[in-house]
């Protein structure tokens, strides 16, 4: 009796007796959801000061704190996505698309770091608070606007988001449109993922394409339960919303070649198979590939529309760095190592860049080091420029310059000779080497390999390695040339 009326009082009160709290709707998710516009933020701002040859975005410092101490390992699927982003906008104005729709865009900034011609429209749309803290933000840090850029303040659950849009007096539905989605559709429920996915698809007349992050269904619940809608047939759910011409690239897919690794020899291996007969195939597989673990994936759907194929994405490699940075390393007898590249017009090539970057920074971590620029043909001094460019008239003090290398085994071998001089003097223990991810274990075996040869046994020698990307034609020739995207 007593059960009986307690379910009544239960169906008075409209409550459910089996369950102990409302499911969480796409409304209850505004003031996380907000809080992951910071993170990412964050997230950029750390890897535009650690590593900005791979992505430099300089106004992420003013809308997110950065967490000196997080370690790299935990950005790199931050890093792979950005760039995967940037670089199908990139594709998207070249073949001559004029209008951009930004959803869900928080503090990215990516259309102030893209160039963009003059006949270039970008529509931003977030909630209202997003949209508002970023006008501030511009205002406050001075930060130089573009004027083509239009930022919409609506709510993406909702349909009235298309009318809020239309009703802009300058958004054409007749213009070729390009729609970015990026760490957004999971956020939702399914309803509502689809529901924007098919608004998306009806909201242009003419040519339109689009890049979207998803998930699979084993990466819902993730962060914390935020992530509500993931899907492991996600071509097949944007082809029932009207996206006729769709493809799901996932993270280290060989038509892809996007992910992040720790050795560049996992990417020949596994997905370059043909160009590696010469290496040993039993090199150790890195696991933590972005996040992407098994039953927990990412893709990236990529849609075009009214338009021939097109090869819209490029291939990227994230390199994780090489080994981690003693900090008790940070005596005189510490000496970090950075290896040339071949000039180009008689410039220094993004990759190098890269390496200088990793041994300058290197430095100024660990400032009572040395630091050896090896390189001929004006490669050091060239080097040592751009570093002080970069990090201050100041940086890299304790300087040495070698200026007659051309090959690795040269770089060995003319710093054997500085050994040689210097160090009894300044009683170098640790070395580090700086060159690309591609060329760490060659050339830690050649310059270990001389060094003993020339007497020095004692030496802790470790690879550090620049951030950079590779296209998937690279060779494994000694001449190889890489194009950084």
């Amino acid at each position: 009796m007593l059960a009986t009326c307690l379910l009544l009082l239960l169906l008075l009160l409209n409550l459910n007796p089996t369950m102990s709290s409302p499911a969480p709707t796409d409304s209850s998710l505004s003031a996380p959801v907000r809080q992951t516009a910071d993170k990412i933020s964050s997230s950029r701002a750390l890897l535009s000061q650690r590593y900005p040859s791979f992505l430099y975005d300089p106004y992420a410092k003013f809308f997110g704190q950065i967490n000196e101490t997080r370690p790299t390992s935990s950005l790199s699927r931050i890093a792979v996505r950005t760039r995967v982003f940037d670089n199908f906008v990139e594709s998207a104005v070249s073949r001559n698309y004029t209008q951009f729709l930004s959803l869900g865009a928080g503090y990215d900034f990516r259309f102030l770091r893209v160039r963009l011609p003059s006949n270039i429209r970008v529509y931003e749309i977030d909630q209202a608070e997003v949209i508002q803290r970023k006008v501030d933000g511009i205002r406050v840090n001075s930060i130089k606007d573009d004027e083509r850029i239009t930022r919409i303040p609506a709510d993406l659950t909702s349909s009235t988001w298309l009318s809020t849009l239309k009703s802009s007096t300058t958004f054409n539905p007749n213009l070729p449109t390009c729609i970015i989605a990026e760490g957004l559709l999971y956020y939702f429920t399914p309803s509502t993922a689809k529901k924007l996915i098919q608004e998306c698809r009806e909201i242009c007349n003419d040519r339109v394409c689009g890049i979207f992050s998803a998930v699979s269904e084993g990466a819902v619940g993730g962060m914390g339960g935020l992530f509500r809608w993931g899907s492991d047939t996600v071509e097949n759910d944007f082809k029932s919303c009207g996206w006729e011409h769709c493809t799901a690239l996932t993270l280290g897919s060989p038509e892809f070649g996007c992910d992040c690794f720790n050795d560049y020899l996992k990417y020949i291996n596994e997905y370059q198979p043909s160009i590696n007969n010469n290496i040993n195939n039993n090199t150790e597989v890195m696991s933590e590939t972005s996040g992407a673990l098994e039953g927990r994936k990412t893709f990236y759907v990529v849609c075009l529309e009214n338009e021939e194929k097109h090869e819209c994405y490029k291939p990227i490699v994230w390199s994780e760095g090489g080994e981690g940075i003693d900090k008790s390393d940070n005596k005189s007898d510490t000496v970090i190592i950075c290896l040339g590249k071949k000039l180009v017009n008689n410039e220094i090539t993004n990759e190098l860049k890269g390496r200088i970057l990793r041994a300058a920074s290197l430095n100024a971590t660990l400032p009572n080091s040395t630091i050896i620029f090896s390189g001929g043909l004006d490669e050091s001094s060239k080097m040592l420029e751009y570093a002080r460019s970069i990090f201050g008239s100041s940086a890299c003090k304790n300087v040495i310059l070698e200026s007659k290398s051309t090959t690795t085994r040269e770089n060995a071998i003319y710093v054997l000779n500085i050994f040689k001089e210097f160090k009894e003097k300044k009683g170098w223990k640790n070395v580090y080497i700086v060159t690309s991810s591609y060329h760490s274990n060659r050339a830690v075996r050649v310059f270990t390999e001389t060094l003993q040869q020339g007497g020095f046994n004692d030496l802790n020698i470790k690879a550090h390695s620049n951030f950079f990307a590779v296209p998937h034609e690279a060779s494994l020739n000694e001449d190889r040339h890489f194009k950084f995207l």
